[in-house]
């Protein structure tokens, strides 16, 4: 930290201080009277000695770092958190790396490492019992200060890197700790005494875990995301002037019962910038009143008769001077933090029309009817097959001055706002935010809800207006004829799809007559995981291409008759000797050796002296290192979430043996592009690395979705990032899902699912196993659920789903290397609810479910083809 520019003080038991000093003379150590050796058995600095050592030190910006985090950042750093920390709370999570000069990693999203902010904030934190470095501590001095009113900055570039090593981690810590939280927050509905430190069990585990999530999402939907490594000219975030003007008008007429509660929100919010009008149609009842109580705190309002709801927009928008633009109608409310993320989706997007957030639905009694997240946002989709299910509007900020182009029709009384996305959307896109920005209130007095007809005859006339026939005609013979409900294709998708489905010519791959030996563990066991029908279709297409393969393997099972009759080459098993192995394989002289599926040390360990072999009795061979999966990296992901000592063993064996291998190859082979980097940051001197996916055969007649059922997920429940994905989806996710709708079942289809998931058996949960013709199995389910929490390379499974044309959920390791975006092929997200709730959206509403089964089967014909990969093998072998 020292060296970043801080002025770097520790905090330490004094009889630490004399072990650690000479170490570190740049740093000044302050001794403390007490720590947590007594009641935690390790002795850790409490909480409140940092903060009376702040009140005392006089400083305005103070500061607090993990002891086992490395800073880094650009020459500014200090003065842009300093900038950034004055009257309010600066902080973020860190990197996790495998060693200190390591710069590549994964952040971890459990909690947090640094935190600065102004002094002022420090009466706000009262006593407690937290330590630095125990369960809590990270989520109570972020949370305090949102709590206060405080705007609380998240930082999400990486600036603090921490060296992989064991934790120490105690579950009677987690208990008794989180008993604190409950006591100093007062959640409601919560006592400690819920929550017993002598005798607790798993249920008590489980309490305080969903105590702990409750609260890191309300830290991470209550804070401002900033960016501290691009320069401050370029994304100026110093000062309140340097945020975007959001213009918010509030249209309204007698609603006096609502308007508090929406005006509330949007002053609550305490963004910098805003600029709100409200325009109300001359109301009768209390509004007015409402409204000149909140009068020094509105830009402009004013009570006078208008010609409706659109005309107030409209004049609103004549008088609006933000750069973005929003109507909140006075039954509506806008979520905390949502300006905040609105205008950090408009930066990240500026050439964008429009800026979407989710809608929650919300009935008169406060209860919630679902939640509209934004997705298959191009034009074509929205005017032929709108339902409010794509965009909900109270969360669709748009774009100031491209709005006034246009205008608000005041001819229209209820698709005012589709007409104005329809022609804004010719110009430039929308595009979408993450988290809940607003909430609509459904009632029966609502125009849209009682009137329904109306509705939808104003919506057929505008889409013929604007040239949508296809989807007025569908939605006139639905609405009025009793006929089905419909979906009409987007001009996007239909122009793609030509062509696309046809498996048309491979490339001339250049392989004719090339003799390649494939060394692996086993013969490609094609239906047990992605890894092995991913390295059986390679084979495939090179054989089609004309080469000679020779297949060795080193490690038989009882079902090797028939993977070496559906691979078609010829296979030898092998001595579990690299040298032996080596010897058998040099002499037969390839032009080529494949080295594949090194899902172990052990295997690894041979393969790299098989290598080393065949460096020396056939110098003349190229050596291609078919990684799959960077292991080092799934190891330790997979230590971030078990805490275990022997994952993170496993993680650095793998790495020690990836350092010796990758670089003595000619070639690595990869399957995505984040593989390849992360490969190339930690193993500089590698071989040249190539990304060869997964490969897929996209389907083209689709079963439809009202013949469809349930939710799967698929793996082989042997491997435990599967089996993990399984357990993490049935505690963490499906209650969400069950207490909406009691009749969804998730089903776990795959190879040992009987087996190693039977603590899983319950009413909505079904072990479906290994199943002999999975793509019929697959047709049969309504969506397909990735609850990958860790694992590394590409997901098969996601890759099968897309190509049968199943539509997706999944956490942001399951879309890893796909190119994917959040509510385009797919829904993405790691919380917990939303992930439910994006679940039944997709189970629910039709339009969104075609849409992302054909652009899933799209993605995979475009990337993931055999006729794609044919043009990537032709190229591996060019430059062979």
């Amino acid at each position: 930290m020292a060296r970043v520019g801080f002025e770097v003080e520790s905090l330490n038991p004094p009889e630490e201080i004399p072990l650690v000093q000479p170490h570190f003379p740049e740093v000044r150590f302050i001794p403390v009277a007490r720590s947590a050796k007594e009641t935690l058995g390790k002795p850790l600095v409490y909480l409140d000695d940092l903060f009376a050592h702040f009140s005392s030190s006089g400083r305005q910006i103070c500061g607090t770092v993990n002891s086992d985090i490395i800073l880094r950042g650009a020459p500014d750093l200090v003065q842009r958190i300093e900038s950034e920390a004055e009257g309010s709370f600066v902080f973020g999570s860190r990197l996790d790396v495998p060693d200190e000069h390591a710069t590549h990693g994964d952040m971890y999203s459990q909690g947090f490492d640094f935190f600065f902010f102004d002094r002022k904030l420090l009466p706000l934190y009262k006593k407690t019992e937290f330590c630095i470095g125990a369960p809590w501590w990270d989520y109570w001095i972020a949370l305090i200060p949102i709590l206060g009113g405080f705007p609380a900055k998240q930082v999400r570039t990486p600036m603090a890197y921490h060296p992989m090593h064991e934790l120490a981690w105690s579950w009677d810590w987690y208990v008794r700790l989180t008993r604190e939280a409950v006591r100093g927050l007062g959640i409601p509905g919560l006592s400690p005494e819920m929550i017993p430190l002598q005798g607790w069990n798993d249920e008590t585990l489980q309490l305080c875990r969903d105590i702990a999530n409750s609260v890191l999402h309300q830290i991470q939907t209550r804070s401002i995301p900033i960016d501290l490594a691009t320069p401050p000219g370029a994304n100026p975030q110093a000062t309140a002037s340097h945020w975007p003007r959001i213009t918010i008008v509030t249209p309204s007429f007698n609603q006096g019962q609502y308007i508090e509660k929406t005006i509330r929100s949007i002053l609550d919010q305490g963004y910098p910038n805003l600029e709100y009008i409200i325009m109300d149609g001359g109301s009768t009842d209390q509004t007015v009143e409402v409204i000149r109580k909140y009068d020094a705190h509105i830009d402009h309002w004013v009570s006078a008769p208008d010609d409706g709801q659109s005309d107030a927009i409209n004049k609103g928008l004549n008088l609006a001077t933000g750069e973005i633009f929003n109507w909140i109608n006075s039954d509506d409310w806008l979520e905390p933090g949502a300006l905040f993320r609105v205008a950090q989706t408009w930066r990240e997007n500026r050439g964008a029309a429009g800026w979407v957030g989710a809608c929650q639905r919300v009935d008169p009694e406060g209860y919630q009817l679902n939640v509209v997240y934004p997705n298959s946002l191009g034009r074509s989709n929205l005017g032929q097959n709108w339902n409010g299910r794509q965009i909900y509007q109270p969360a669709c900020f748009i774009d100031t001055a491209l709005a006034k182009r246009f205008g608000v029709d005041v001819g229209l009384h209820y698709c005012m706002d589709q007409d104005l996305y329809f022609q804004m959307l010719e110009h430039a896109p929308f595009v979408s935010g993450q988290g809940i920005w607003a909430s609509a209130l459904i009632h029966p007095d609502a125009k849209t809800t009682a009137d329904r007809d109306k509705l939808h005859r104003e919506v057929i006339k505008l889409q013929h207006k604007r040239g949508f026939n296809e989807g007025a005609e569908v939605r006139e013979s639905f609405c009025f004829q009793g006929g089905p409900p419909g979906f009409v294709i987007p001009d996007d998708i239909k122009n793609r799809l030509k062509g696309q489905l046809d498996p048309g010519l491979m490339e001339d791959m250049h392989v004719k007559g090339l003799r390649i030996a494939v060394i692996s563990n086993f013969l490609p066991r094609h239906d047990v995981s992605a890894a092995n029908h991913r390295l059986l279709s390679i084979l495939h297409l090179l054989q089609q291409g004309g080469a000679e393969i020779e297949y060795y393997y080193f490690f038989a099972t009882e079902q090797d008759k028939r993977y070496a009759r559906d691979l078609g080459l010829p296979c030898h098993k092998l001595p579990a000797s690299g040298e032996a192995a080596a010897r058998i394989i040099g002499g037969t002289r390839p032009d080529v050796l494949w080295q594949s599926n090194l899902w172990t040390t052990q295997f690894l360990g041979l393969q790299l002296q098989t290598l080393l072999e065949v460096r020396k009795t056939a110098p003349q061979t190229s050596i291609i290192v078919d990684t799959m999966d960077f292991h080092s990296r799934k190891f330790m992901r997979r230590h971030l979430l078990s805490k275990q000592a022997e994952d993170l063993q496993t993680a650095r064996e793998f790495l020690a043996l990836e350092r010796k291998t990758y670089p003595l190859a000619d070639r690595i082979l990869t399957v995505s592009e984040q593989e390849r980097e992360a490969i190339l940051t930690e193993i500089p001197d590698s071989a040249p690395v190539s990304v060869v996916p997964n490969i897929h055969s996209p389907v083209i007649n689709i079963t439809p979705m009202h013949d469809r059922r349930n939710i799967v997920f698929l793996g082989n429940y042997s491997v435990n990032h599967n089996a993990d994905a399984a357990r993490h989806f049935v505690s963490k996710i499906l209650p969400h899902i069950v207490r909406r709708r009691s009749d969804i079942r998730l089903h776990l289809v795959g190879q040992d699912a009987q087996t190693a998931l039977q603590d899983l058996r319950a009413p909505a949960v079904k072990l479906v196993g290994y199943v002999p013709d999975l793509a019929a199995t697959m047709s049969r389910y309504r969506a397909f659920v990735c609850p990958m929490t860790y694992g590394s390379g590409l997901k098969g499974k996601i890759g099968m789903a897309a190509s049968l044309g199943i539509p997706i959920i999944t956490t942001s390791i399951g879309a890893e290397g796909f190119g994917f975006t959040d509510g385009v092929e797919c829904f993405i997200t790691d919380d917990h609810e939303e992930f439910a709730l994006k679940t039944l959206q997709v189970y629910d509403d039709r339009i969104t479910w075609y849409n992302f089964s054909l652009q899933g089967v799209l993605a995979v014909a475009e990337r993931f083809s055999p006729r794609a990969i044919s043009s990537t093998l032709k190229t591996l072998f060019e430059n062979r």
